[in-house]
Order: structure tokens, then sequence, then C-alpha cells
């Protein structure tokens, strides 16, 4: 077969349309039609320049002519991610049990499925259409369920969310993950984009979808299913409690997500292997979508082409060694209320597929250590839901969010007005700093104006909801690095977030993927 190659860092202006081939023919000098084949890799905007945006492409492509060698500064030879070799080969001898139909359970359950294996699967949640009538009447009426919520249920957090697809480690695994989605339904761009997503309208589609896809391979599903722990004897698994009742089980693969508290904490009685972790809390900032679309691209940025715009900020407080950085952006989105326990409240932020309301948000957080929280494994969550507790009970115990204007942050001012916003059932006036640990308000209010230097008018025009406090996982669930197995407890599978190993949608759903594709088939 002859040769793939790969170019990158083609520019042309945002408003100039142009055929990627002629693109590429362009810059190699040949007719586009010596182009035998071409898969887009990459597709960003280049920002720079306000009103002067363009795109930057990077590609592979194939030539009609095996003999020619394209000779250009910008050319590489060119072959897809393959799979790793595989050091260690898993043999289920038992259909496998995964807990959680989050990233991490649904893209193992595929991996399993097509290799023979028929999981069964325990989500304590609702499938999709009941959730979204749950997540609802929190939403309008303030009554939460405590299994079925924008945590728990079918498709996990992510269903809820704005559907980033980003992975700081591009791979075989990663490709899979969304070549699968195209699959099942979600737009092919999520191939290439440098920021990809997909939206929670699409989501809450693509996700039965999977499902079915399942059950027509043999997989069984229980929603309304809670695993409250484990079975464990002569340090292996033999099964998991289920609505009260055993249920056997040699493979348990937990994939349960990162609020899934009531079970961590019983593993730890049970005395599987835990560790806490450092992750991040701070609040979710709120801006007009107009002022970041303008201040970001420029005023005459056409912006049905460039789509609206995101920014990713960071930086070190120096004093303390602490990262203050900008979290899951949702451009065009809303900043949505995702408590999983009651008298407990937490922001997450959440877009469709257009990004088109008009406000944009991301969560400000700061980076917190073990040495920060109580001692302990389960330190971390301790930490969380006193600042959840907090919350809840500043908002006036209502789940009605404490907010502050950012100008009124910053300056250390009793907040009087907090304007308009898109968190619902409500926000109340609450200075951040009744809200938050005072080392992450120290950061904080330092970090805002690092950040208003970088994007003029962010303060004046931003709006904080608070807390945004369940980034990742506080819990580490210790595993073996070739086997993936719990180092305690044999024939235990933590994966995805919940076990510590992930972070978003894409990288709990690849290390599902590792976990299957290390498993015999049957």
């Amino acid at each position: 077969m002859n040769q793939w190659y790969k170019i990158s860092n083609l520019e042309i202006p945002i408003q100039h349309q142009k055929d990627i081939r002629e693109l590429i023919g362009d810059a190699l000098q040949l007719p586009a039609d010596d182009i035998a084949e071409i898969e887009l890799l990459r597709k960003s905007v280049d920002a720079r320049h306000k009103n002067r945006l363009k795109f930057i492409y990077s590609a592979a492509f194939r030539l009609k002519d095996s003999a020619y060698k394209p000779k250009h500064p910008r050319v590489t030879e060119y072959a897809a991610p393959q799979p790793p070799e595989k050091d260690v080969v898993l043999n289920f001898d038992n259909r496998p049990v995964i807990v959680g139909f989050g990233p991490a359970g649904i893209f193992a359950a595929l991996a399993l499925a097509e290799k023979g294996l028929q999981p069964i699967i325990f989500e304590r949640g609702k499938m999709v259409p009941e959730r979204i009538t749950d997540v609802n009447q929190l939403w309008e009426h303030g009554i939460l369920d405590e299994n079925s919520n924008v945590q728990f249920g079918e498709g996990g957090a992510g269903t809820f969310s704005d559907g980033k697809l980003t992975a700081r480690n591009q791979n075989y695994f990663t490709g899979e993950v969304l070549k699968t989605l195209v699959r099942f339904g979600a737009p092919e761009e999520i191939m290439y984009l440098q920021k990809p997503h997909i939206g929670t309208d699409r989501l809450r589609l693509i996700i039965p979808k999977i499902r079915e896809h399942l059950i027509s391979k043999g997989a069984e599903f229980h929603f309304n299913s809670m695993v409250s722990g484990l079975m464990i004897k002569d340090s292996k698994i033999s099964g998991i409690i289920v609505n009260g009742d055993p249920i056997s089980a040699q493979q348990v693969i937990l994939a349960i997500g990162h609020s899934a508290r009531d079970l961590v904490r019983q593993m730890q009685i049970d005395g599987v292997h835990l560790e806490a972790k450092a992750f991040a809390i701070g609040v979710r900032v709120e801006h007009p979508a107009d002022f970041l679309n303008t201040t970001q691209f420029g005023d005459r940025t056409n912006f049905s082409i460039s789509g609206p715009a995101d920014y990713k900020l960071t930086w070190t407080w120096k004093r303390q060694q602490r990262g203050v950085y900008s979290f899951c952006m949702c451009p065009g989105g809303k900043i949505i209320l995702s408590s999983s326990q009651a008298g407990g409240l937490v922001t997450n932020g959440m877009s469709n597929y257009a990004r088109n309301l008009g406000y944009s948000n991301s969560g400000i957080v700061v980076s917190v250590r073990p040495e920060d929280f109580p001692p302990g494994a389960l330190g971390g969550i301790e930490f969380q839901e006193r600042i959840e507790r907090r919350a809840f009970e500043l908002g006036g115990s209502t789940y009605n969010a404490p907010a502050q204007h950012l100008g009124d942050f910053v300056q250390n001012r009793t907040p009087k007005q907090i304007g308009k916003g898109t968190f619902r059932p409500g926000m109340v006036p609450v200075p951040m700093k009744q809200v938050l640990p005072s080392m992450v308000v120290d950061a904080l209010s330092t970090g805002f104006m690092v950040f208003e230097r970088r994007i003029p008018g962010y303060i004046e025009n931003g709006l904080l909801v608070a807390p945004e406090t369940r980034t990742s996982s506080p819990v580490r669930i210790v595993r073996n690095s070739d086997t993936g197995e719990s180092v305690n407890v044999q024939g235990l599978y933590p994966i995805g977030e919940g076990a510590g190993y992930a972070g978003g949608i894409v990288s709990s759903a690849a290390d599902g993927l590792k976990l299957g594709y290390r498993v015999k088939s049957r």
C-alpha cells in the first residue's frame, strides 16, 4: 500500500472556505487530483489576531503516485496509532459484572461484548428518559432523587455536561473512543476538531443506542440497582450487594464515577486499599457569551463560522504552589445544579451541541492536596462534603446557589446584586469567603486579577456561582499497573474517574477500553 504522509499547520482565513484537498495540493505544488486519499487529523482556530481568525489544519494523505515522495518542511511519514502489545492477558471465566454505566462502564462493556463476553451491568440510577425527568424535578422544584440525578444514571455525569471530548493523551484508545461515538451517532467532526464536543442533547440520543447494541450482544442491564458493598473472601471478590441482596461474581469491574461516596466508604470498611489524591475546587464563572466572543475573537468575526469563543486560563500561586485554572469551559451553555446528596450543593457546566445560549461559563478552580484534608484515605470526601453542606445552608437550604458578582469578590465587598444568570432554581447573594476555604479564596482573588490582564473586562462582566467541588475523584482505588486489578482484592477491577485514574469522558472511556483490551476473547 502507498505510504501515508502527514502535513501540519495548513492555514486559511476562516472566511475563505477551501477544500482540504486543494489546500494540500497548493502546499505541495501538486494538482489536487494527484492526492488519492485524505484523513483530516486536526482542525483548530487561531485567534491570536482578532478579526483575522484562521483555521489551522493537519491532515494525513496518500498520493496516487507511490514513487513520488513529497518534499516539504511540514510533511512527515505517517502511520495511524496502533494498539499496544499485550503484556498481560486476563481470563474471565464467568460473565463479568460491571458496576456503573458512565463512560468507563460503557466502554468496558463494549470491549467485552465484542470479545464474546456478556457483561452484567448494574446502575444505581435510571435510564436516560426517566433520569431527565428526575433532574428537571431538582432544577425546577428542588426535589432530589439521590440515586437518579446529574451524577447517577445511564451515561453517568457526562450525560449532563458539555460533552467535551478532549484528552491529554492522544493514543490508540482515545481514537477508538471517538470512532465508537461516531458509529453511534456523534458528528464525524469530533474525530478532528481540536476541542471536540457532542453536547448533552446528542449524548442523550447516543447512549440509549449503545445500550440497545449491548443488549443485542447478550449484555444484561439492571437499572435502579444500587451496589452498596462488595463480598470479599480470602482477598478475592465473591460477589456484590445489590439493593440489599447478595449477587455472586468472580470478576467485578468498578466504574462508579467520582460521586459514589457511600460505596467508597463501605469499601474502606471492607478493606479495599484506597488512598487520598489531589483534586481541585472553586467556583463557576459566568459571562455573557457576546462579551467573550468579541473579546476573544473580535467584533467583526463571523461567529457562525468560527463557533463561540472559549478560553483556557492557568496561573500558579507561588506562595503555596497551587494551580489556579479554568476547568470544563462551556461556551453558550449554562451552570447547572449537580447535587447527588441531600443537604449538599454542587455546580457544574452544561451545553447543547449548538452552544447557542446567551451565556458562557467555566469552572475556575484551585488545586488542593491531601495535606489540606482531614487525615485518611477519605479525607478529601469529607473536605468536599463540608463545603457542599455549607453552600446548601448559605443558599437557604432550598438548592439555591451562593452567588457573587466577580467585581465584589475581588474587592472584598458584600454582595448586594448578582444580576442575571443561568443557574436554576435560583441564586442568593453570598460572599464566596463564607463558602470556600480561605486558601482557595486567596488563590482565586489573585488569580482573577491575573486573568483580568489576559481578558480585559473579565472581572467587570463576571458572576461567580459556587461551589465547584467535583472536578475529579479525591480518592484512588489502588490497582496493579499491569493487570488493572485491585492490589489487594483479586477479581476487582477499578476503572475510570471514580477509581482515580481518569478525568473526563474520553479518558474514562479509554480506561474502560484498555481493560477490555486485556481480556481474552471467548
